[in-house]
């Protein structure tokens, strides 16, 4: 399988082939005639566990306070991607096309 990217207005090509066996190709692959630019945009959400709010309220000094948040902020926020954009630029002309709507799994 491949995908084909071509500008329309200057005619310039490029093909995402997979060199292996592994079915991946690397976006940069095509950057002889294309600039591929990632886009995403990132909520933070909160998951605060009681555990956690208990243990920062005890927190009677900075340091304390420090190994809390090191310890477990990561199990009460984290980030998630929200959306996500794919766009490529046709060096020839400039020219451009966006692929959104990715679905996160």
């Amino acid at each position: 399988m491949k995908i084909q990217i071509i500008c329309e207005t200057c005619n310039k090509i490029a093909e995402l082939i997979p060199q292996t066996n592994t079915e991946e190709v690397s976006i940069y692959s095509i950057n002889k005639n294309f600039i591929v630019g990632v886009d995403w945009e990132n909520e933070i959400k909160d998951n605060f566990q009681e555990g956690f709010i208990a243990d920062l309220s005890f927190a009677n000094s900075i340091e304390t306070t420090k190994q809390v948040l090191f310890q477990d902020l990561t199990e009460n926020i984290y980030a998630e991607t929200s959306d996500f954009d794919l766009c490529f630029t046709c060096k020839g002309c400039g020219e451009q096309i966006i692929l959104n709507d990715f679905l996160q799994s």
